[in-house]
């Protein structure tokens, strides 16, 4: 019977753990979901960085026209409105270690693309993909 009271207790705990890191608000995008979101956003202001409207700007400068378009594209493909997304990040901002925990999981997930495609062969991104000739098939 200890042993129940055990488990059931543990499991209650750990219930109310999960319930404090991701809020009691089922309006909050998941954690996963958030930062796939954030990396995608990091992804295209990164992106950003290369866009320009014409040959006069320079190189370095954010493109926001281009960057408030994509932020768009990014939460309509997770199908997530701005105020979702708004309400949880102000939510993240009141309790920054988690905030910190969902950024440390982006920025690793970044440093870890940069390394994969660090060492990648320029040849080989840039070489042709063989012509298939669709008689020899």
């Amino acid at each position: 019977m200890r042993k129940i009271v055990f488990i059931l207790s543990a499991s209650f705990l750990l219930a109310s753990c999960q319930d404090e890191v991701t809020g009691t608000n089922p309006d909050l995008i998941p954690r996963a979901t958030l930062e796939q979101v954030l990396y995608d956003m990091q992804l295209a202001d990164v992106y950003s960085l290369s866009v320009r409207k014409d040959t006069t700007e320079h190189y370095g400068i954010k493109n926001q026209d281009s960057l408030s378009r994509y932020y768009n594209e990014i939460l309509k493909h997770h199908q997530l409105t701005y105020e979702r997304f708004k309400q949880t990040m102000d939510w993240y901002r009141e309790h920054p270690p988690e905030l910190d925990t969902v950024y440390t999981n982006v920025l690793n997930r970044m440093s870890a693309a940069e390394e994969k495609y660090k060492y990648t062969n320029a040849a080989e991104i840039a070489k042709p993909e063989p012509v298939k000739n669709p008689a020899a098939e």
